[in-house]
Order: structure tokens, then sequence, then C-alpha cells
């Protein structure tokens, strides 16, 4: 199968401005994934606690910064797409001068795990 297309649902956030302040801004909700909007600014991270529960993929859309984890640090920019496994901690960092802009994609553990069956 070349691409496969998945209704994500009709829930669209009302503010599609990330407050700076470190949370994501949640963007569209479905029943398959959510789509967030995350804006840290130089110097701030983003500690992931849904570690446990989603899988998670960070679009970098503007700046740059260091993604973490346990085992791995990497430095990321603009155009750059970080996977992340349900069950990893992970932590981004805005090591740069400006914004760091990325859109955040989370998908429930349990919809990851009946597709691999």
């Amino acid at each position: 199968m070349a691409f496969e297309i998945v209704d994500v649902g009709h829930e669209l956030s009302e503010s599609s401005a990330s407050p700076g302040d470190g949370t994501p801004t949640l963007l569209v909700r479905g029943p398959a994934a959510a789509w967030s909007l995350l804006r840290l600014e130089p110097g701030q991270g983003h500690d992931d606690s849904d570690a446990a529960c989603v899988e998670r993929s960070f679009l970098i859309l503007d700046g740059f910064g260091t993604a973490l984890t346990p085992e791995r640090r990497a430095t990321v920019s603009a155009g750059m797409l970080v996977l992340v496994s349900a069950g990893v901690a992970f932590d981004l960092r805005n090591d740069g001068a400006g914004p760091l802009v990325v859109l955040v994609a989370t998908r429930p553990r349990i919809l990851a795990s009946k597709e691999s069956s």
C-alpha cells in the first residue's frame, strides 16, 4: 500500500497559538491520534510525561535544540522528525537564540499494539 487515509475526527482546537510556556496547544484530536503545537523559548525544555501511554512524533518546524532519551542525545533542527516509542522517556530542549516550534503527534499505545499484531 502506497498510503493510507485515516479519519482523525472532528474536534479542532479554538486556538492554534502555543503559549510558549512549554505546554503543547492541542490542534486536532481524533480517535486514532492527536496533533499539538509546541513552542519552547530559548533555554526552555519539554519533559514528555506521556511516555508510558503513547507513541510520539516531533516535527521540528523552526529553531534548533537537543532531543534526549536515557540512551541517546541528538541535535535537532527545522525539517527533522523525531520518532519516540511508547514507554521511552523523552526530553526536548531549546538550545537556540529564538523559539523552537514543534508539531507533536501522539498516538495511544493500544492502537499501536493492535496494528503490530
